[in-house]
Parts: C-alpha cells; structure tokens; sequence
C-alpha cells in the first residue's frame, strides 16, 4: 500500500471517528438535559471534566513510548521495539497505582463543585466509577499505540468507534429509562470496559503475539531517556487538559451557578466540533510526520505539514461557519433551552483554531520531534496571558469573559509563538510558509459564508427549514473549499485524475 493511499485510508476512517465523536458530544448532553435537568447535568458535565485529568497522571509515559515504539519500527529495530513497549507497560502499571492515590485524596480533600448543593453531595459515588473507566482506558493506552506502530491507525479507529458507539448507547438508553445519575457512572465503566479494554486487549495479542509480557531488560542510559523526555510529555498533556477542565471547574468552584456551568460547559461543546475536525485528522497527518521525522526526511516533512495544515484550515472554516449561521436553531433543537444560547460566547470559542488553524498539528509535530519542553514553555505563556485575561478584561459576565480570556490567551500566547518553535523543527518552515495556509482559511470562510448566505432569508421562526439548507449548503461548500482552497495544484489535479480513473474503471465496455 502506497503512503498516499494509507494516509487517505485513514483519513475516511477517521470521518467515522469524526461522526461518533459528534455522537458522543451532542447526544449525550441533549438527553441528559431533558432527564436530569440543569442540577443533573451540571453535576455530569464537573465530574467528566475531572476525570480528565486521568490521561495526564501517566506523567507522559504513553506518548514517549508510544513516539519510540513509532520510530524504532520505522527504522526496523523490531526487538528494541518490543523491549521498550515492555519497558513502557512496567512504568504505566506503577504510574496507573500513584494516580489512583492521587486522585482518591483529591476526592477526600476537596470534591469538585456542580453549583448544586444536593448533586455536590453524591459526587464522589459518581466521581468513582467515571475515574475508574479513565484509569482503565489509560491502561490499555499503550497496548492502542501498538496499531500505530505498526501502521494500523484505522484498526485502532473502528475498535474505539465501537467502543465509543457502545457506550454511547447505553448512556442514552439508561437516561431515557430513567436511571439515577450515579448509576450512570457505573454503567458508564461497564461500557468502558466492554466495548474497549476487553477488545483491545484480545485483538492486540492476536494481532502482535510478539509484544507479549515479559519482564524487561533496563539497558543503561534507557532509564535516563524516559525520565528526561516523559515529564515533558506529561506537563504539555497536562497543559492541555487544564484549558481545557480548569475553567468549567472553577466556575463550579466560584460559585457561579449550575445555570453558568452549563451554559459554559455547552457552548464549549459546540465550539470543540470544530475542534475536533482538526485534533481528529490531525492524528493521521501527525503519525506521518513522526515517520517522517524518524526517517530524516526534512523535505516531505515540511511537505506534509504544509499541505495537511491547509486541508485540515479549510475543513474547519467551513464547520466553524456553519455553526455561526445555525448555532441559535441548532442548539434549541439539542438542548430545548434557548436561552442558554450565546453567540458571542460561541465566536470566542471558535476563533483561535481559525485564525491559527496550524496549532494542532505543530503541537504534534513538535511531540514527535522531542521538543515536547518547547510546548510546555509556550503554555506557561498561555496560561499567564490568560489569567491576566481573566483579571482585567472589562467583561462583567463571568462565563463570558473566561471565554474571552481563553480565546486572547490561546492566540496571544501559544498560536503565535508555535510559529518560531516549528522554525527550529524544520528549517523550511518559516513563519511566512506556515501563515500561508491561514489565507486559504480566509479564502474558505468567505466562500462558505457566500455559499450559505441564502440560510439568511429563511425566517428564524422556521428552525429546520434553515438547519436542513444549510447542512445542504455547507456540503456543496465543502466540496468546493476543499478543491479550490484546501489542496495545492499538484494534488489537486492527483486527485481529480484518481477520481477520473476510478469512474473510467466503472463504466460499462465500449462495443467493437
């Protein structure tokens, strides 16, 4: 299989992702508001957001061996390979022990806060089983990373789109039953551990025999690396998830009310769809330039970079336009409470990955070239630009200046910045090369909003008249963004010639 043909391979699988996760973020919450409430969901939404810090307690160990897993079999040193994967599960088991007691004292010390004092009290029996199917979900992490080393991302991607699509089905199916909300949790780990670990667990022991336990053996100086290179990993995956749980938990924790909890918490929601077309499909494109990376490759590097950042640049200018234009019906239609809806809030939200839609992928990119302390430092800056965000801005909403602030910090303080750390990756990527993709955005967000324009004239009293014209709309815009803005010249015409050969290969035989 050629490398073309493997990265589109996994690029449509990852649209099936890309649906279940749209699944899993607006199904969810939709039934959960209209059968627990505001209280309910608030209470939902706290002890997710803390559960998030789980990943991050493997204090970077699953992505330091998951990136040297990556590149020992790149390079074909197939037994240092399976002794690092080894090496890896001995320190994740260890680590998976410390976070347990981390956490439990966490939970004894000061739970987190809904806003509602009757779901705050039964928080720790729901904290308990959500953290659980986290810690379980991290064990088999390393296990996961298997399929990508051996260039199997898109089993990977149907095995978690089954298990998520799992899950997803009994959450809903027990909320609509009525089930109480601690009981959610509970099935929320019996789904976890039915539709992933298990899975994961027998088809990587069919599938890679080879990588079975055994104890490791510690050379000298391999100790060394891990412990210099994980903590970078882990502060810049900490990093990420504090963006991205912090503000939700300390709304709870001011006292801002179970109604601003969620209101922040779903606006947020909405918002990361367009954030997820680029972290999503960013996963594929980032697995080429580890291996690229590995290979010494420093011309198809800065190759894939550049073509993947507009591609991706594109597809979200058209998610976050489509968004903006039916964002109030959209959310009504979800949620059943309109007037938690707030277009101001949602731009914030959507701004920073549009108008620097290359920060995903840099920060994955620098991962796989070891400069995971570069990212750490940028989000120290983030997180300082943020915070005197938060203080000063003249925004008297809470929920909406922490928004504002998020959105200054992130573009201020970590999309700019990425820029001259990418320079120092790859020479060929200056600051200019890298911005250019930011202008075929541009070119996306205006052809979108022309090709979406005639949603306007559809009265707003008429929901989904305007929803389904625009979904029409959106994916004529798509087609035609993705050609004309998203794909250089060369590929485009590799792309129009394949489509020609595939139907010239379908048509029927001429007559003789």
């Amino acid at each position: 299989m050629t490398i073309m043909a493997r990265v589109s391979r996994e690029y449509l699988l990852q649209i099936v992702s890309f649906a279940v996760a749209i699944l899993d973020r607006l199904l969810i919450p939709a039934i959960l508001l209209r059968t627990i409430g505001v209280s309910g969901f608030s209470g939902w939404t706290v002890a997710l957001a803390m559960a998030a810090f789980v990943p991050v307690l493997d204090f970077g160990l699953v992505r330091h061996f998951s990136i040297r897993l990556l590149s020992l079999r790149a390079q074909g040193r197939e037994a240092d390979a399976i002794n690092e994967y080894r090496q890896g599960s001995l320190l994740l088991f260890c680590v998976s022990v410390i976070a347990t007691a981390v956490l439990i004292v966490w939970l004894l010390v000061e739970p987190p806060r809904s806003g509602d004092p009757a779901v705050d009290e039964i928080m720790p029996n729901l904290l308990m089983p959500v953290i659980a199917a986290m810690l379980l979900n991290q064990a088999v992490s390393l296990r996961q990373a298997l399929f990508r080393a051996h260039q199997q991302f898109g089993r990977e991607t149907i095995l978690r789109s089954a298990g998520d699509l799992l899950r997803i089905a009994v959450i809903c199916s027990a909320a609509l039953a009525g089930v109480p909300l601690v009981t959610l949790g509970w099935l929320w780990l019996a789904s976890v551990v039915a539709g992933l670990v298990v899975p994961s667990i027998i088809d990587t022991r069919r599938r890679f025999p080879q990588f079975s336990w055994r104890w490791p053996v510690f050379r000298p100086g391999e100790m060394g690396k891990a412990v210099r290179a994980s903590p970078g990993y882990w502060l810049a995956a900490m990093s990420t998830t504090i963006f991205a749980s912090v503000p939700l938990l300390a709304l709870g924790y001011w006292a801002a009310g179970a109604l601003a909890v969620a209101q922040f918490g779903l606006m947020r929601t909405i918002a990361n769809l367009v954030r997820q077309v680029l972290q999503i499909f960013a996963n594929v494109f980032g697995l080429e330039l580890g291996r690229r990376y590995a290979l010494h490759d420093e011309a198809g590097f800065a190759k894939v970079f550049g073509e993947a950042n507009r591609f991706l640049g594109t597809q979200a200018a058209v998610a976050a336009v489509l968004l903006l234009v039916i964002g109030r019906e959209f959310f009504s239609l979800w949620t059943g409470r309109d007037g938690l809806f707030d277009p101001i809030m949602l731009a914030l939200a959507i701004i920073p990955p549009i108008i620097l839609p290359g920060m995903i992928l840099s920060m994955e990119a620098l991962g796989y070239a070891g400069r995971q302390w570069a990212v750490v430092r940028l989000r120290l800056v983030q997180a300082m630009v943020t915070a005197i965000s938060i203080l000063f801005l003249p925004i008297e909403d809470l929920g909406l200046r922490m928004m504002a602030a998020l959105a200054l910090g992130e573009i201020v303080g970590l999309g700019v910045p990425l820029l001259w750390a990418m320079r120092g990756v790859n020479g060929r990527l200056t600051v200019m090369a890298q911005l250019s993709s930011a202008v075929w955005v541009v070119g996306a967000l205006i052809c979108t909003a022309l090709f979406l324009w005639p949603v306007e004239m559809i009265p707003h009293d008429q929901p989904f008249s305007r929803i389904a014209a625009a979904l029409v709309l959106s994916a004529v815009a798509f087609l035609a963004v993705t050609l004309l803005f998203g794909l250089s010249g060369e590929r485009r015409s590799m792309v129009l010639a394949q489509v020609q050969r595939r139907f010239s290969r379908s048509g029927l035989p001429r007559q003789g």
